[in-house]
């Protein structure tokens, strides 16, 4: 089960996990968000996940957005790999959010999500499999910033031992 945030000040703690989903050649299935929501300049691309419900362990709440998100069905998943904290303020409210990202090895398929939650279907506006070398000749954002250099780590085999701080 998640632990409370220390030392977030006024914001609230959030949890919330992340699927580096990875096909057999390395590419990585990416959610494009709605940049009216978040208001970014150009178009940002995450992976699936999202918050972790009270009571909720890090990997059922995984298995489940995975589900809500691609219409997939996850048995497991792989390694926690890597860890993320950030702040920004969400419908009114400052919020301080600690992520884990988990590796979920996976033929490549068409997501077609299945139980998105209130608002997720405005949030989330496309979705589509990322070589590296696309996302790095991209003009797009991508969270983690450094998704490029940390997804070429794991379509090399490099998983770390225990897992990184990759960076907002």
């Amino acid at each position: 089960m998640a632990e409370e945030l220390t030392g977030a000040g006024s914001a609230l703690p959030r949890y919330a996990v992340r699927a580096v989903v990875m096909d057999e050649q390395g590419a990585v299935l990416l959610f494009r968000a709605n940049q009216a929501v978040t208001r970014t300049r150009r178009p940002l691309w995450m992976m699936p996940g999202g918050g972790v419900k009270p009571g909720e362990s890090w990997e059922a709440a995984i298995l489940r957005e995975l589900y809500e998100e691609t219409g997939r069905r996850f048995e497991r998943v792989g390694p926690w790999v890597w860890t993320r904290r950030i702040s920004f303020a969400y419908g009114g409210a400052m919020l301080h959010q600690e992520e884990r990202y988990y590796l979920v090895r996976s033929e490549r398929f068409l997501p077609v999500p299945a139980a998105l939650e209130e608002g997720e279907d405005a949030f989330l506006e496309d979705q589509r499999w990322w070589t590296v070398e696309e996302i790095r000749a991209s003009e797009d954002w991508f969270a983690p910033r450094r998704m490029a250099e940390l997804v070429a780590e794991l379509a090399a085999g490099r998983v770390p031992p225990r897992a990184i701080d990759c960076g907002i």
